[in-house]
């Protein structure tokens, strides 16, 4: 009580701030508290294990923390992204996800030797972040795409993981050849299988599109909106080369006039400096040339797309709705 009457206590009755200090290193027995600490080796040993186990502490709860956290991988999509089995070549060219009934499409463009033409490939498909496999089934487009229908997604799926895998073709030279056809139904013990070459790709939920999805669609289905959808694809390509193709052109029609121009401007030069004009128009006409194989380049490229793009018409007009 006397303490909450402070306005009643005289300067007499305040104990000094350093006195209190003082005080409190000392038990009412009058003994020093924490006296095994004066020593400064044992204060700094003290003060070492303390810091030691809060490391440690820190340490645990890091772990358990990030124990179920990895880092989310995506491999993307393209050519240049594209991974190599025994003998064929393939990346990813589209890819679907369906919320509503937990399906997902990807769509993978393929290139196959042609010893490899009928050879089995074999696939797994996992949820990384369980490692739990993944129903899915394999469906061919064409001889360039095949489609992989993922199943029984889980809802909070961060990234699908494919494990693909191919056997090696092996041709035994001291087998005779009675064909002149390699592969035949008598050149089983020509080739032979050799070990299993494998890749896998990696994506992610977050770069996956999402829409929504219909239970009741068929294999052919899912074929046609994918050709549909590579079709479009193409044609965008195309015309996209076409407008490079244009532009390109241009350039070198601009620099058919620079060259003119410097031809020109020689006629009132001295001989040193018509040696250097001389090189300018050859550092001219070499950049030309390599923008005439990139025309070539392209128009072989779409030369490619409209090839593709007649052989996906050609399934889907096989293959009516």
């Amino acid at each position: 009580m006397n303490k909450l009457l402070f306005w009643r206590q005289t300067e007499n009755t305040y104990i000094d701030e350093k006195e209190k200090s003082e005080r409190k290193k000392y038990t009412r027995d009058g003994e020093r508290r924490y006296k095994y600490l004066a020593a400064k080796v044992v204060r700094f040993y003290y003060i070492a294990f303390s810091i030691s186990v809060l490391i440690v502490l820190t340490t645990f709860t890091i772990a358990i923390t990030n124990a179920s956290h990895y880092d989310v991988v995506d491999s993307g999509s393209g050519e240049d992204t594209e991974e190599k089995l025994a003998g064929t070549t393939l990346f990813l060219a589209d890819r679907t996800y369906h919320p509503n009934t937990n399906q997902a499409e990807f769509l993978f463009q393929v290139s196959r030797e042609p010893i490899y033409q009928k050879q089995p490939i074999q696939m797994i498909v996992a949820e990384r972040k369980t490692k739990k496999e993944l129903k899915s089934r394999l469906l061919e487009l064409n001889e360039e795409y095949m489609l992989v229908i993922v199943n029984d997604v889980p809802e909070n799926w961060k990234e699908i993981v494919f494990d693909f895998g191919e056997n090696e073709l092996l041709v035994d030279t001291n087998t005779e050849v009675k064909t002149s056809h390699l592969l035949t139904k008598s050149d089983e013990e020509i080739i032979k299988e050799g070990e299993m070459k494998q890749c896998s790709f990696f994506f992610s939920e977050y770069k996956t599109p999402k829409v929504k999805g219909y239970a009741n669609m068929s294999d052919d289905d899912y074929l046609r909106y994918y050709a549909d959808k590579q079709i479009d694809a193409a044609d965008e390509l195309m015309t996209k080369y076409a407008k490079a193709i244009q532009t390109l052109d241009k350039d070198v029609e601009h620099m058919n006039k620079q060259i003119e121009q410097l031809k020109d401007d020689k006629k009132y030069q001295t001989e040193t400096t018509q040696l250097e004009t001389d090189q300018s128009i050859k550092s001219i006409q070499s950049e030309q040339d390599k923008i005439r194989s990139k025309v070539q380049e392209t128009k072989l490229g779409i030369k490619q797309l409209n090839d593709r793009k007649g052989k996906l018409e050609e399934w889907l007009s096989d293959h009516p709705a």
